[in-house]
């Protein structure tokens, strides 16, 4: 099926990559893409108003330093319409990246890194854009990003349910946040583990993934039953 649209619609491949990808693989990773620009619309308005970004701050650091990478000194074999994609999230994300700037330090309660944040963010944000570029450079990466881009979603799945339970805002992280990120990684799940049946290490990663989103998404479930209608973050 993939090899019949790569050779009558060789137009179409531009904009859609069908012939290293299965319909199925597209229809995923399309998937799993809108979820997150839904997740990443929640998170800005309520940064908004709530002047808190639930998003750790490490995560959204190296977030908008792969995004970046991807959307405009890489090119993703995927096709045009997800170098578009890519290039969206990254804009979705600079709003996200300004409200950690703002808000950031208010995931903790104090310490050196609450009071020096700001110059560690953006120093880390300017370390991780050549790393996720020469780990494509020098072959370390798949055409997309997969592997670069687990590196930033497992340790983000960690931090978000560390930060939910340990931290002093418990009440601004967002159900439909947990949902919207948690559906959007697992539509990516089953892309790579359809796709990467060789690659074992994205395969671990993947499924670690998934568990800590399942993890999280019921606790903070269980949280906002708990406290009822009078809860601030939707």
């Amino acid at each position: 099926m993939e090899s019949t649209y790569c050779t009558q619609y060789p137009e179409l491949m531009k904009y859609v990559n069908l012939c290293d990808y299965s319909l199925a693989d597209i229809v995923l990773i399309a998937i799993g893409t809108i979820l997150w620009l839904v997740a990443y619309g929640v998170i800005i308005r309520n940064s908004l108003k709530y002047k808190f970004v639930e998003m750790p701050v490490v995560a959204a650091s190296a977030n908008i330093a792969w995004e970046f990478a991807w959307g405009f000194l890489l090119v993703t074999n995927l096709g045009k319409a997800f170098v578009w994609g890519l290039q969206a999230w990254f804009l979705f994300d600079v709003f996200i990246f300004i409200q950690v700037l703002r808000y950031g330090h208010k995931q903790w309660k104090s310490g050196f890194f609450t009071k020096h944040f700001r110059l560690l963010v953006i120093l880390a944000t300017l370390v991780w854009v050549p790393v996720f570029y020469y780990m494509c450079k020098d072959g370390h990466d798949q055409p997309m990003g997969t592997t670069s881009a687990y590196f930033i979603t497992v340790p983000m799945a960690v931090l978000y349910l560390s930060s939910f339970i340990d931290g002093p805002n418990a009440r601004y992280y967002s159900l439909t946040v947990a949902w919207a990120k948690g559906l959007g990684n697992a539509f990516m799940t089953v892309f790579t583990l359809l796709h990467y049946q060789q690659l074992n290490e994205i395969k671990i990663m993947a499924l670690a993934v998934f568990v800590f989103d399942l993890i999280y998404f019921i606790k903070v479930w269980q949280y906002r039953r708990r406290q009822g209608p009078a809860i601030a973050a939707a």
